[in-house]
């Protein structure tokens, strides 16, 4: 797979994720291209633990329901046995034709 994927000549800010189903390797069906799943996190669990220097630390942990998802989400790819391979950039930035908004020092 690996050789498919960098013989296809990526620009330099892409990164591959790649997500293997939990599966034995006899079943994995093959691989699809997948966006990304949209996350359902619902809190934050906060486990308090102890070091073993006898230190207080917090574990946290996100609270989250099953990911909404389509047909070429990378969950729904994975629960077919499929590789999920996602195409990722630098720029996660989302554009926008909002105005600016300028702030009143006085209000």
């Amino acid at each position: 797979m690996l050789k498919h994927f960098l013989a296809k000549g990526w620009q330099k800010d892409t990164c591959l994720s790649i997500n293997i189903p939990d599966c034995p390797p006899k079943d994995i069906k093959g691989f699809s291209w997948a966006r990304q799943s949209k996350k359902n996190i619902t809190g934050i669990h906060i486990d308090k633990r102890e070091d073993h220097r006898q230190q207080n630390y917090y574990w946290l942990s996100m609270v989250d329901s099953t990911p909404v998802t389509n047909d070429n989400s990378d969950y729904a790819i994975l629960q077919r046995h499929e590789v999920a391979v996602t195409v990722l950039g630098q720029d996660r930035s989302i554009e926008t034709s909002e105005p600016s908004v300028v702030f009143d020092p006085n209000e």
